[in-house]
C-alpha cells in the first residue's frame, strides 16, 4: 500500500482565478462545443439578455439567434470547426423578454471546445442606423429642395460641392474638377465679390448668425445666373478663426427674373400714368412690350381713325444698323401705313392673344408667304404673336412680336395686363386731343377737367412711388398692378360718361357707379359670384331729374369708390370658395354681396358701400391707416370738404363692413 501526495493549489488557484474572471467580467463570456451546446456562461448573460447560467448552460445556443440569422450562424461555427477564428462576427440574439439584441463576437476554437467573448453592441447599431437614416433624409432634403451644397475650409481654401452645384451652372462637378475656393470665386459674377465678401467678415466677427447673399454666377453657356448663397461657420481654431464653414446653393433666377418683371411693369404703370400727347413715348411702350414678352422684335401698330388700316409707330429690338438701312432703302417700318387684311382679322377674332406658328402664315398670297418664311429662315425667327390693344370701346391697336426659332411667349398675363394699360393711357391721350379741339366756349371747362385728371394722376403716381420703395416680392407687386388698374379704370368710365352726356361737364352719379363698380369687381377672381347692387334712395334732386356732379367732384368719388370696391373684393370676400372660380365652389355658402347707396338730399350727397363679409378687423383704425388705399381715400374726402365712418352693416346676421361718405351739394 502506498501513498501519493500531490500538490494542487496552483491549478486550484488557477480555477479560482478563472471562475473569478467569469464572473466579474462585463463581458459575455462562455465556452461551447463545436455542437453547438453552451457549456459555461458567465453572469453577464442575466445582466444584458436575462438568462442566469443554469437556464442557459448545456443548452443549444442556435436556439436563442433569430431566424434571419441562423445560417450566418452555422456559416462561422463551420470555420471554428475547421479550427479558424472567427472575429468581429455579429448576430441577434433573443433576450428573455423577447426582444433581439445585437451581439458582437469574438471566438477561438481549442479542440472540440469553443472558446467566446461577445459584446451587445446594440445601442451602437442603432445610433449607427439612426446615422444611415439621417444621411439618407438629408440627402432626400437636398434632393427636394434643388439645393446645391458646399463645404469650405476656410483657412487652407479647400472646398467640396455636390453635382447640383455644378449643375447650377451648367457643368457637371468631373467638368470643373478640381475644385478650390477659386473655382467659386471665378464663376461669381465681379460686381458681386465686394457684398459677398462683407456679409463674410460680418459672419465671421459673428454680427450676424449666418453668411447670406443674392449674388450671380456666370452660367456654361454665357448667361448670368442668380443664387441665394446661404453657410454658416460649424468649427474654429484654437485662436477662434474660422475653420469649417457649410452651405447652400439655390437657384433664384425665376425668381429674381419675375420680380424685375414686375418692376419693369409697374414702372411703366407709372410711366403711363403721366404721360401726355406730347410726351408719349411710342417706342419704350414696344420695348417694354418685347421685355415683358421675351420677344427678339417687337412693333406698336395704332389703327387709324378711318378703320380701314393702321400704321407701325414705333419697332424695338431691331439693331441700328438694320434700321439704317431700311430707312436708306426706304423700307423703313416706322411710319409705315398698312391696309387691313380680312385673313389676318379673322385669324385675330376676338382673341386678346393670338399665336402663330411663323412669320409666313401671316401673309397673304403664296409669293408673299414664301418671302416671309425667306425673311424667318435668314433671321432665324419662329412664333409670331400679336396682343391686341383694347379697351370697354374696342380695339386701338396691337403688338406684333417676333421670336426666335424655339422660344415661346413668356408672361402673357403680364403682357395683356400692360396692352390694356396702353389702351387705357391711348384711349385717355386721344379723349385729351378731342378735348383740345372742342369749341371755344368749352375750352375753360375743359382745361379744368385736363387739370384736375392731372393733379389726380400725380398723386396717384407719387404715392405709387411711396409704396413701390415697401414691395419685397410678386406677390406685392401685382397687387399694386391691380390697384393701378382699377384707378385707371375709374378715369376710363368717367371719361366715356362725360362725352356721351348732352351736358359737358357734368355726369349723372348714379349711372357713372353704376358703371364703375360693376368694372371694378370684375378685375378680381371668382367676381361673377359676387351680387352687386348699386341704387339711389332720395336720387331726385329737388324735382331735376337724377343727381348731377361736376367732373371734378365725379373724378373724386370715382376714385374713392373704387378703393372702397378694391377692399371689399380684398378682404371682405378672400376666404369665399368661389373666388377659385371652379365649378365645385361652395354652394350652400351665402353669395358674396356688395351694394352701393347712393342719396342726393338737399344740403349733402351720401355714398354708402356695404358688404356682407367679416367685418372691419379689430385693429383697423381709421385715423392712423397703415395702407395706401385708405391714405388716399382719406386725402379725396378733405378735397370734397365730407367725412366718412368705417362702421359695420346693420343688417341681422350680417357682419359686414360699411362705410358711408357725406360730403355737400
Amino acid at each position: 500500500f502506498a501513498t501519493i501526495f500531490i500538490d494542487i493549489t496552483d491549478s486550484k488557484n488557477e480555477r479560482e482565478e478563472l471562475e473569478g474572471f467569469f464572473t466579474v467580467n462585463l463581458d459575455l463570456l462562455c465556452i461551447a462545443d463545436v455542437e453547438g451546446n453552451f457549456l459555461k456562461t458567465n453572469e453577464a448573460w442575466g445582466r444584458i439578455l436575462g438568462y442566469s447560467t443554469k437556464e442557459l448552460d448545456n443548452r443549444k445556443f442556435l436556439e436563442f439567434v433569430h431566424p434571419e440569422d441562423i445560417q450566418a450562424t452555422l456559416d462561422a461555427m463551420g470555420r471554428l470547426g475547421e479550427g479558424e477564428e472567427v472575429l468581429n462576427f455579429t448576430n441577434r440574439y433573443r433576450s428573455k423578454d423577447g426582444s433581439y439584441r445585437f451581439i458582437e463576437w469574438r471566438s477561438k476554437p481549442k479542440g472540440r471546445l469553443i472558446y467566446a467573448a461577445a459584446r451587445d453592441i446594440t445601442d451602437r447599431i442603432q445610433a449607427e442606423e439612426s446615422l444611415r437614416e439621417e444621411r439618407r433624409r438629408l440627402a432626400a432634403i437636398i434632393a427636394g429642395t434643388d439645393v446645391g451644397t458646399w463645404e469650405w475650409n476656410v483657412q487652407t481654401g479647400e472646398t467640396v460641392f455636390n453635382e447640383r452645384w455644378a449643375e447650377i451652372v451648367g457643368h457637371t462637378l468631373e467638368e470643373i474638377s478640381p475644385v478650390s475656393i477659386q473655382t467659386w470665386m471665378g464663376f461669381a459674377h465681379p460686381e458681386d465679390l465686394k457684398a459677398g465678401e462683407e456679409a463674410l467678415d460680418r459672419h465671421f466677427r459673428g454680427e450676424a448668425p449666418y453668411y447670406e447673399i443674392e449674388s450671380r454666377m456666370r452660367h456654361k453657356l454665357g448667361h448670368w445666373v442668380w443664387v441665394l448663397d446661404r453657410g454658416k461657420v460649424s468649427t474654429r481654431t484654437p485662436e477662434g478663426k474660422p475653420l469649417m464653414m457649410y452651405g447652400t446653393h439655390l437657384d433664384i433666377t425665376d425668381r429674381k427674373t419675375a420680380e424685375q418683371t414686375h418692376f419693369r411693369l409697374a414702372e411703366a404703370a407709372t410711366e403711363l400714368q403721366s404721360c401726355t400727347p406730347d410726351t408719349v413715348d411710342y417706342t419704350g411702350i414696344t420695348e417694354t412690350a418685347r421685355y415683358l414678352s421675351g420677344a427678339s422684335y417687337a412693333a406698336l401698330n395704332l389703327f387709324d381713325a378711318d378703320g380701314g388700316s393702321f400704321t407701325t409707330v414705333a419697332v424695338a429690338g431691331v439693331p441700328h444698323h438694320i434700321r439704317q438701312a431700311t430707312d436708306m432703302l426706304g423700307f423703313s417700318l416706322v411710319g409705315r401705313r398698312w391696309n387691313h387684311d380680312p385673313l389676318r382679322e379673322a385669324a385675330l377674332g376676338d382673341n386678346r392673344t393670338t399665336i402663330f406658328p411663323s412669320l409666313g402664315s401671316l401673309a397673304s398670297g403664296s409669293f408673299a408667304a414664301s418671302l416671309a418664311e425667306g425673311i424667318a429662315r435668314t433671321f432665324g425667327l419662329g412664333e409670331v404673336v400679336i396682343t391686341r390693344i383694347m379697351t370697354a370701346t374696342g380695339v386701338l391697336g396691337d403688338f406684333t412680336l417676333l421670336f426666335p426659332a424655339g422660344e415661346h411667349l413668356k408672361h402673357r398675363v403680364l403682357l395683356e395686363m400692360f396692352a390694356g394699360m396702353v389702351g387705357v393711357t391711348l384711349a385717355r391721350i386721344r379723349t385729351e386731343e378731342q378735348n383740345a379741339r372742342l369749341v371755344q366756349e368749352k375750352e375753360t371747362l375743359l382745361r379744368e377737367v385736363q387739370h384736375r385728371i392731372k393733379n389726380n394722376m400725380s398723386t396717384m403716381t407719387s404715392l405709387l412711388s411711396l409704396q413701390a420703395d415697401r414691395v419685397r416680392g410678386t406677390r406685392i407687386a401685382e397687387e399694386i398692378l391691380n390697384d393701378v388698374r382699377g384707378r385707371f379704370r375709374s378715369m376710363e368710365i368717367l371719361y366715356d360718361r362725360l362725352y356721351r352726356s348732352d351736358v359737358h361737364g357734368v355726369g349723372s352719379l348714379l349711372e357713372y357707379l353704376q358703371a364703375l363698380v360693376r368694372q371694378v369687381v370684375d378685375l378680381f377672381p371668382g367676381s361673377a359670384w359676387v351680387k352687386v347692387t348699386v341704387r339711389s334712395t332720395l336720387d331726385e334732386c329737388a324735382g331735376d331729374g337724377p343727381c348731377q356732379l361736376d367732373a371734378k367732384r365725379l373724378s373724386t368719388v370715382g376714385l374713392i369708390v373704387n378703393e372702397l370696391v378694391t377692399n371689399a373684393m380684398k378682404y371682405a370676400f378672400a376666404d369665399d370658395p368661389r373666388r377659385a372660380d371652379t365649378d365645385d365652389a361652395a354652394a350652400d355658402t351665402p353669395p358674396p354681396t356688395l351694394t352701393v347707396t347712393t342719396a342726393c338730399r338737399d344740403e349733402a350727397i351720401e355714398i354708402r358701400v356695404e358688404d356682407n363679409g367679416p367685418g372691419l378687423p379689430d385693429s383697423f383704425d381709421p385715423d392712423n391707416p397703415t395702407g395706401f388705399g385708405i391714405t388716399m381715400v382719406q386725402a379725396m374726402v378733405n378735397q370734397l370738404n365730407g367725412t366718412i365712418r368705417y362702421g359695420s352693416s346693420p343688417e341681422p346676421d350680417t357682419h359686414g363692413a360699411r362705410v358711408t361718405l357725406i360730403f355737400p351739394r
